[in-house]
Parts: C-alpha cells; sequence; structure tokens
C-alpha cells in the first residue's frame, strides 16, 4: 500500500483517495489537483475538507465509486484489498484512514495520512472516534 502524507491542513481524505489510486493505477490525482478540481465545484475547501455529505458526489467527480459501510469490528477480510475508508470523529474534529490489515481480532492497521505512515488502532480507541 502506498503511504501517502496529506498535503494541505485538512485533505486527509484525498491523501487516502490518492494512496488508492495509486494502488491500483487509476488515473492519477494529486491531492491539490482534486481540491482545484472539487473546490471549483463547492464540493471541498481551498485546505482539502470535503464535507460528508458530499463525499460520494465528489468521488463520482474523480471516477471512484464510494459506498457507506455500517460499522463493524473486526474488519471482514473481504476489505484487505485497501477500499476501505475509515472515517472517525471526535467533537469537530474528523478524520479519514484507510484500512491496510487487522493481524490481531482487536487491532487494525491502517495508513494515516497525518503521517504519512502506518498506525495501529484498537478496538476501543477505534469506538471512541466514531
Amino acid at each position: 500500500m502506498y503511504k501517502v502524507k496529506k498535503t494541505l491542513t485538512d485533505s486527509c481524505f484525498l491523501a487516502c483517495i490518492e494512496s488508492y489510486l495509486l494502488d491500483n493505477n487509476i488515473e492519477y490525482i494529486d491531492q491539490k489537483y482534486m481540491v482545484q478540481k472539487l473546490s471549483a465545484i463547492n464540493l471541498c475547501s481551498g485546505t482539502g475538507v470535503v464535507q460528508f455529505d458530499h463525499i460520494k458526489c465528489a468521488c463520482r467527480v474523480i471516477n471512484i465509486e464510494l459506498n457507506e459501510v455500517k460499522y463493524h469490528f473486526p474488519i471482514h477480510n473481504n476489505y484487505n484489498d485497501g477500499a476501505l475508508l475509515i472515517g472517525t470523529s471526535k467533537g469537530n474534529n474528523h478524520h479519514c484512514v484507510r484500512y491496510y490489515k487487522q493481524e490481531e481480532e482487536a487491532k487494525i492497521i491502517v495508513m494515516d495520512p497525518e503521517s504519512g505512515d502506518y498506525m495501529i488502532y484498537d478496538k476501543p480507541g477505534f469506538d471512541s472516534g466514531r
């Protein structure tokens, strides 16, 4: 899995999309280009924020189909292809990471665009960020 660090203040979701595009040899678009394209049609802020209401539409604009998956832990094996993006929130802070793998029942490994590296999320921490 390509590890991608966010390049703008709030572009964690777009960094996850960029990582997915690189992994799947889909037409490559970087975060800055996505912001230009999406902000021109009011689907994204200049800092990379894509409001939850606009996520599906924004994905369609960059030729990705996005479906919502209900919360479940452990993560099912059919998400081992890296196509699962996980949104978390605490108060007004929202974050997006990309699922990589699960080696233990109560822990998952994600690509976190905040650091541009892999991080371990445990179930209690994950549950608190829902």
